[in-house]
């Protein structure tokens, strides 16, 4: 505000030099959408940053933004206001329990997911979100062992905040209470939000393995498969949810390039 900031030189020497944020990226070797998250002020550039964009555009005069200060308004704004609780599903059993039938069924699969997942700089926030989440097999467990190893972002997320409702309303199985406004574990890839557990009333109650977010698509059910699965009441189950249904076999999760697939 009292002084001219570090991303304003940059962005005016860029433009006064005649390059895009795309040529000025290649030529100094820092990706494209990092040197606009830079311009805007998002990240904060290294030194090594720094001394590139100064050799293609000069001394670049000004402060640096605090890199967590749009963090901490946030956080300030949350306190201020008031906050749903989280909402985590009920397990009736134990996550590390489904996780060990998981290891059973496929010890190697799920032995090369965890060594991906356990050399992620934010594993501790993976291993307290998975213990969270409401598991009904084995087979969602590797739905999500497979999320997170392909770098799926573990998250508190209120279906809410996505901005459109589902068809029926997201609930609290035991006393049809309505959760949806409140934040729940939530794994996001790209432009894909997923829901486990997520109980809808319609007047009765059905539970979904898992209710997923695309902005393109809108909300899909997805529903993972064992080989017992009795498919009798399952067209019932989707006309009273109201929408479409992904169905995916057991079997493939269990395949090490399920996401790929």
């Amino acid at each position: 505000m009292i002084n001219v900031p570090f991303t304003y030189n940059l962005e005016s020497r860029r433009r006064k030099a005649g390059l895009t944020q795309q040529q000025a990226a290649e030529l100094t070797q820092i990706p494209r959408q990092r040197w606009n998250a830079i311009e805007r002020g998002r990240y904060r550039p290294t030194h090594d940053e720094i001394c590139r964009m100064e050799s293609l555009l000069g001394i670049l005069q000004g402060p640096l933004k605090p890199a967590r200060a749009l963090q901490t308004l946030l956080c300030r704004g949350r306190r201020g206001a008031p906050t749903p609780l989280p909402y985590f599903p009920n397990q009736d059993r134990h996550s590390f329990i489904r996780f060990h039938a998981a290891g059973q069924r496929c010890p190697q699969l799920v032995a090369r997911l965890a060594s991906t997942i356990s050399a992620r700089p934010d594993f501790a926030l993976c291993d307290f979100l998975c213990d969270r989440i409401a598991f009904d097999s084995y087979a969602e467990v590797l739905f999500v062992l497979h999320l997170l190893a392909d770098g799926a972002e573990p998250s508190l997320v209120a279906p809410a905040w996505l901005g459109v409702p589902t068809p029926r309303p997201i609930v609290e199985p035991e006393l049809k209470l309505p959760v949806g406004h409140r934040p729940s574990p939530c794994l996001i890839k790209g432009k894909d939000f997923y829901f486990f557990q997520v109980s809808f009333e319609t007047p009765r109650v059905y539970t979904v393995d898992a209710l997923q977010w695309n902005g393109k698509r809108g909300w899909t059910v997805v529903e993972i498969d064992g080989g017992g699965h009795d498919f009798q009441f399952d067209t019932v189950r989707e006309v009273a949810i109201g929408l479409p249904v992904q169905r995916i076999p057991a079997v493939k999760v269990e395949q090490a390039n399920f996401l790929a697939a």
